[in-house]
């Protein structure tokens, strides 16, 4: 019988999954999970936002009046000066250097999940980077749905995404807090607009990308896009997320999925084959934290844990707790086995 996950598995990469799952070979109780804090290496970044001061009206002096020679001349009234009011430009997002905000990676191969929930449309495009399927050992060469585990896998992910959209909106307003799921669908279902804002890249298609607040429209697509490539939200060592404005509106949420330890990963699989793979390969890359990011703070999103603050919320990307209606439909939490909607195809496995 294996140890509890996080225990023998020794990567704090692993940490957001391992917490909330037991390994290959365990039954699995209903767990809150915690995240494993590392502190951070990376610098910190600069200021993302550069206000341009208004501009300011000027006063023109008021001429003035000249006595006259003649006794009976009354002097001519005093003009006033006037000041047109302008309008406060709209700050633009500041230009980014920073290469956690740039990812380079490419998208490889995809796979597009289209479902309507409750009368809303969603579509899902799972991707796997080309820095993956580029890796020497646990290369990663397509993402794609867990169809033999869950004969549901595609309205599942299309629901659990509508639900990180609600969670998400909800957050940041507090008039917000009273609508509930149904609500929010049936809000959408009529067409009305249910935007909110995250802390993002926002990249054309030259490649410059700026950072600041961009609006996300829950009617457009969702990029789950995995990655070898590190992201500004640095949660642990070796786990980390990347959230971007596509060019056609969509959102993509990068998440970095870093290979597992090879001396942990074989005797695993000595130990419990068919559980090792559906772990190695399903739970691991179950999206369910990443979404859970949509709804934490602005500050949280550029930085992750790399500031004060963020230690503390990012207590609330621990599965199964407070997004667990996220979870339970991603990666059933109260379903024996560590498995995801999500599945990825490993070469040489």
């Amino acid at each position: 019988m294996m140890a509890r996950a996080g225990a023998v598995i020794g990567t704090v990469a692993l940490a957001l999954i391992l917490s909330a799952c037991g390994l290959p070979g365990q039954s699995t109780a209903v767990v809150t999970g915690t995240v494993v804090v590392v502190a951070a290496d990376q610098p910190t970044l600069t200021p993302t936002a550069a206000i341009t001061p208004l501009s300011t009206g000027t006063l023109r002096p008021s001429p003035t009046a000249t006595a006259s020679a003649t006794p009976t001349a009354t002097a001519p009234p005093t003009a006033t000066a006037t000041v047109t009011p302008t309008s406060a430009p709209t700050p633009l997002p500041t230009p980014t250097t920073d290469p956690l905000w740039m990812l380079s990676d490419t998208e490889g191969t995809a796979e597009t999940v289209s479902a309507v929930v409750s009368g809303v449309p969603v579509t899902v495009r799972l991707s796997a980077g080309a820095s993956l399927a580029a890796r020497e050992w646990f290369a990663v060469t397509s993402i794609g749905l867990n169809r033999g585990a869950f004969a549901d896998a595609a309205p599942r992910l299309a629901e659990a995404v509508l639900r990180a959209h609600w969670h998400a909106w909800s957050a940041q307003a507090p008039d917000r807090a009273g609508v509930t799921y149904e609500d929010f669908n049936a809000a959408l279902a009529r067409g009305e607009e249910r935007r909110y804002q995250v802390k993002a890249a926002s990249c054309d298609e030259a490649g410059a990308c700026r950072l600041g607040p961009v609006d996300v429209d829950p009617l457009r697509p969702l990029v789950l896009f995995y990655t070898d490539e590190p992201g500004p939200m640095y949660v642990a060592e070796g786990a980390s997320f990347h959230l971007s404005l596509q060019s056609d509106g969509s959102l993509r949420l990068a998440i970095q999925v870093p290979p597992p330890v090879r001396r942990y990963y074989d005797r695993h699989l000595v130990e419990d084959p068919a559980g090792a793979r559906a772990y190695y390969t399903s739970y691991v890359f179950s999206p369910a934290a990443a979404l859970h990011v949509l709804s934490l703070s602005p500050s949280f999103q550029q930085h992750g844990v790399r500031v004060p603050e963020g230690a503390a919320e990012g207590t609330r990307l621990s599965l199964c707790a407070e997004f667990e209606d996220v979870d339970d439909r991603l990666s059933p939490c109260r379903e024996d086995g560590c498995r995801s909607v999500v599945q990825a195809e490993v070469r040489g496995d």
